[in-house]
């Protein structure tokens, strides 16, 4: 019921701010009731995630304080705070909010003595979205590098949400414990949302919490540094069935293929019509770089779900998003064989490199947050102003909002319009990769 009742909030949360114009009257009006005693931690929250929408982080930041104090046991609601400065790119004040919380998480648990058992469970923002189970990958080489990787991680499926990809999710089953529900566990509603580890970001050596990416990029660096492979790999069995289905695709035996997946709305359609993102990109303009990997006697496996523009039949290039033999066990196994992967800002992105796979990343929105394994390649989209005609150099994207605006109407607020790659530019990266 815990689980249920916090991923339920978190979309109430976000639905509120869609339904409403925040102003500094309605953060008045707000406030005022956070300061009744009998205030209840949604409502402190909701109203912090006011002032952060209109640029009132003193008041959010002070409305949180006061939330940790008053409400110290909520730690899935304390999260949303965060995950609300996020979701508008104001990541610095994301990465304070989660520093707080989880501090205050930290001590709560040391004062229960729960840290004696050595325990930690999975909160239900791991699974979703399929980047989300892949980011687990950071999250156990931080617990590998800190010397914990004998701590016990258990996850409890949460009600009502699917789990993106089950079979990602089974590789973790030597790093992760499920369980059905919290009567498993030997600990209360309260017990179990003070010891969920959330997806948003993770407590590094300093006492700092850094954003998932950030912090993603911390940890990869160490890992590398200390010499350490990845963490999954395919086995016999993965090729010998992945082998005879490609076959049945027309990618001959002992061939070399990559796979290439571009972000559209369809998947995501009920979330990009209220966050129109800039992530998206047209699979046509692909078409050159594909056909420049099959001259070179690769093929190319066109990687997404059915809602994808079809692709015209052609040699070498196989439209698997459209085939029969989609499946999730597949779309790993895909994504862990080929020679690498050619994708944009979407979560299936993150699949390849935990088997060490690399990946030339295109169209990538926005600029200031890229994927954080060493051997990618990537290039952003550029930025071009709608007042001036002028298309932004890189240090000026990247030291002012525009580097971090990951929703194309946050873009039109400030004036920008976003650029896509070019078939050419496409092509160059491909042909670097290879």
């Amino acid at each position: 019921m815990y689980l249920r009742v916090t991923g339920r909030a978190i979309a109430q949360l976000f639905d509120y701010f869609e339904r409403h114009s925040p102003d500094l009257g309605l953060l008045s009006h707000y406030v005022e009731k956070c300061a009744n005693p009998g205030a209840s931690a949604q409502l402190i929250s909701s109203t912090a995630g006011i002032a952060i929408s209109i640029g009132e982080n003193d008041t959010a930041l002070s409305l949180f304080s006061g939330l940790l104090r008053r409400h110290p046991e909520e730690a899935s609601i304390h999260q949303q705070v965060g995950i609300r400065a996020f979701i508008l790119g104001k990541y610095d004040l994301a990465e304070e909010l989660w520093t707080r919380c989880n501090r205050l998480r930290e001590e709560l648990i040391a004062e229960r003595g729960l840290d004696r058992a050595e325990t930690r469970l999975l909160g239900p923002s791991w699974i979703l979205a399929i980047g989300h189970i892949a980011h687990l990958d950071t999250y156990f080489k931080h617990k590998i590098l800190g010397g914990r990787a004998e701590n016990k991680t258990y996850l409890i499926p949460p009600l009502g949400l699917p789990i993106p990809n089950k079979k990602l999710l089974a590789r973790w089953s030597g790093y992760i414990q499920i369980v059905s529900g919290r009567r498993d566990l030997p600990y209360s509603s309260t017990e179990v949302g003070l010891l969920q580890d959330e997806f948003w970001s993770l407590p590094l050596k300093d006492g700092r919490s850094k954003m998932f990416s950030h912090a993603g990029a911390i940890v990869q660096h160490e890992w590398e540094a200390a010499g350490f492979p990845p963490l999954l790999a395919l086995t016999k069995e993965d090729f010998d069935t992945g082998g005879a289905a490609l076959e049945r695709l027309g990618v001959p035996p002992g061939s070399w293929f990559v796979c290439l997946h571009v972000r559209e709305p369809g998947f995501h359609k009920k979330w990009h019509d209220l966050h129109p993102g800039t992530r998206n990109a047209d699979i046509s303009t692909y078409m050159p770089a594909a056909r420049e990997i099959v001259s070179r006697g690769g093929y190319v496996i066109r990687m997404g779900d059915p809602s994808m523009k079809p692709l015209l039949p052609e040699p070498g290039i196989v439209d698997y998003a459209h085939s029969a033999l989609r499946s999730e066990g597949m779309d790993i196994f895909l994504c862990g064989a080929c020679k690498f992967f050619i994708g944009t800002n979407s979560g299936l992105g993150l699949v390849p490199p935990i088997f060490g796979v690399p990946c030339a990343m295109t169209n990538w929105s926005p600029i200031g947050l890229p994927q954080w394994y060493p051997k990618d390649l990537y290039i952003p989209k550029l930025l071009r102003s709608e007042k001036t005609g002028n298309v932004l150099m890189f240090e000026e994207m990247l030291m002012s909002e525009a580097g971090w605006i990951q929703f194309e109407n946050e873009l039109h607020e400030v004036g920008l319009r976003a650029i896509d790659n070019s078939p050419e530019e496409l092509t160059e990266l491909v042909l670097e990769m290879l």
